[in-house]
């Protein structure tokens, strides 16, 4: 089967961006997508960088219900991951790929996700805030012949973290406590 022009157009911006990845994992003939695989591509944290990065390729290649954008999810871990961790990660992604779709909703940008599962190298985190680009030259949105893809960047929550009601509220207290939100936390708040 031939890979559909937006999953190609997504693949440039990536390469353009981050250059080849350190290596991929296939997920074949995903039930929910109009295409015959989705890929996780995973570009390994190095001496300059101090994050390992894991993008999903062919989400995007179907509609989301009630969405003028398409999205595909990236998942930012501080520090090198083994291969086991890889994988985790990699079909982490891949199951939340579905959500949008088995739902018959839409994620966007600041969407709170509640009991995503485990997620790999945040143990007692079960929560996600979808996340805009993190830095002014990050990638938030691709631009491609079907219209805008939107990147939408995972921010494993504690418990405590997901109950802040408002997403607003939840920002200030990122910020305000200096978290970093690409490693884990423990299970406690700041006041």
């Amino acid at each position: 089967m031939t890979v559909p022009k937006i999953c190609r157009e997504v693949n440039a911006a990536y390469l353009k961006q981050w250059g080849e990845p350190s290596g991929s994992i296939v997920f074949e003939n995903p039930a929910y997508l109009p295409t015959s695989k989705l890929s996780v591509f995973i570009w390994e944290a190095s001496d300059e960088d101090d994050i390992t990065l894991a993008a999903t390729i062919g989400m995007c290649c179907a509609s989301m219900a009630d969405a003028q954008h398409r999205a595909e999810l990236h998942f930012a871990i501080a520090g090198l991951l083994t291969n086991q961790e890889i994988t985790s990660v990699a079909r982490y992604l891949a199951n939340l790929t579905a959500y949008p779709f088995d739902n018959h909703t839409h994620l966007d940008w600041w969407h709170k996700l509640s009991d995503t599962g485990s997620i790999p190298r945040f143990t007692g985190f079960k929560s996600a805030l979808l996340h805009p680009k993190f830095a002014e030259s990050g990638l938030d949105t691709i631009g491609t012949s079907e219209g805008l893809v939107k990147i939408l960047n995972i921010v494993p929550l504690l418990p405590e973290e997901a109950a802040i009601a408002s997403v607003s509220a939840l920002v200030q207290y990122f910020q305000e406590n200096n978290i970093d939100l690409f490693s884990p936390r423990k299970n406690e708040i700041r006041t």
